[in-house]
């Protein structure tokens, strides 16, 4: 236990001020060859903004080539100042080259030039893509960008425990034609069944899939979708979506707790403790 919370002391201690300071920011992309802007939905901006290391920032001016995009987002400031009162904020508009993933930034009256890895590119050029052929509104969500995507590239599918082959999966983006957005947001019921896909840069997006109230939505209650009774039969055929034939996950037998209730006490006290002298050490050290 104790070597536990030593690597998480050592964790939050160096952890970039940048992977938490995000709370609410809308990020745009626009210009270029783009019909219109486009903003990235809360599951990909949150994507965008998770990343464990800051962008390194080039000495040199590089000399990218090709298109380039304004991308407007609060990501850029983050990235260059590290919430460090004692540098430069940096304006939210920003030049995207795809080629290369160079990024053009501005910082205080200084221009500013970094690198974002693959994995960011990937959902930029996924926006750009997918706008640039038509098939994104201005405001798309997360399933929407899925559902555009999945004619141009290979998106893995699980429900519960069952991964979906290459023709089931096909049968799934075509039922999936017929879910509509709905204004807000929903939550995950407790018969609610799971969907996970996986992206081709590495990353996974869960949304639920609530079969008695055909509601098909996100863990986070940003977006969700009106399905048709049973939209799954076509796919996976007249099995019951229940648990009791596995897509609603195993269940696992849980042993009694052991342990005094006081040490458990002990334990929390002291796991508070070392977070908060994580946090003062990070803030300090800054």
């Amino acid at each position: 236990m104790t070597g536990w919370l030593l690597a998480l002391l050592a964790l939050l201690a160096f952890l970039p001020a940048g992977v938490e300071a995000r709370e609410t920011a809308t990020t745009t992309i626009s210009g270029g060859d783009l019909p219109h802007a486009v903003r990235l939905a809360a599951a990909d901006e949150d994507a965008f903004f998770r990343r464990f290391n800051l962008p390194p920032k080039l000495e040199e001016t590089p000399d990218p080539k090709g298109a380039s995009y304004s991308v407007s987002s609060s990501y850029w400031d983050i990235a260059l100042r590290n919430n460090r009162a004692d540098r430069p904020a940096a304006a939210d508009e920003a030049r995207y080259f795809p080629d290369g993933g160079y990024v053009q930034a501005r910082q205080g009256d200084k221009e500013a030039w970094l690198v974002i890895d693959l994995r960011q590119r990937a959902i930029l050029d996924r926006y750009i893509r997918l706008t640039r052929a038509g098939v994104l509104s201005l405001e798309p969500g997360a399933f929407e960008v899925l559902r555009a995507a999945a004619s141009s590239e290979t998106i893995g599918i699980a429900i519960g425990d069952k991964t979906l082959t290459e023709d089931e999966r096909g049968r799934f983006w075509m039922a999936a034609q017929a879910a509509v957005r709905l204004p807000t947001g929903a939550r995950a019921a407790t018969n609610a069944l799971w969907i996970v896909f996986t992206l081709t840069e590495g990353r996974s997006l869960q949304l639920f899939y609530t079969p008695d109230a055909g509601l098909l939505g996100d863990g986070g209650g940003t977006e969700s979708y009106r399905v048709p009774p049973s939209w799954l039969t076509t796919v996976l055929g007249d099995a019951p979506l229940s648990g009791q034939n596995g897509l609603g996950g195993s269940q696992v037998a849980q042993e009694p707790g052991r342990g005094a209730p006081a040490w458990w006490v002990l334990m929390l006290g002291g796991g508070f403790f070392c977070l908060a002298a994580a946090v003062w050490l990070r803030r300090r050290w800054a």
